[in-house]
């Protein structure tokens, strides 16, 4: 692909998957942004709150966020 062709095919997967951020929120605390998610088709994470240090897993499935609490 030269540059003109990868730059627009940015742009319009820009379009596609849309520049809004969804915050992913601890259930436990009020740690309001464990972390930030722009798109996600599907993905399974654990992580490790900074606040209240409980281990939260994250589901990610066709941008939509389920959270709880392990």
């Amino acid at each position: 692909m030269d540059d003109k062709k990868l730059l627009e095919y940015k742009e319009e997967r820009k379009k596609q998957i849309g520049s809004t951020v969804k915050k992913v929120k601890c259930p436990c605390c009020n740690n309001r942004r464990l972390m930030d998610i722009r798109s996600a088709y599907e993905a399974e994470l654990e992580i490790k709150c900074q606040k209240c240090g409980k281990t939260v897993s994250i589901v990610l499935r066709y941008n939509q966020i389920y959270v709880k609490a392990l």
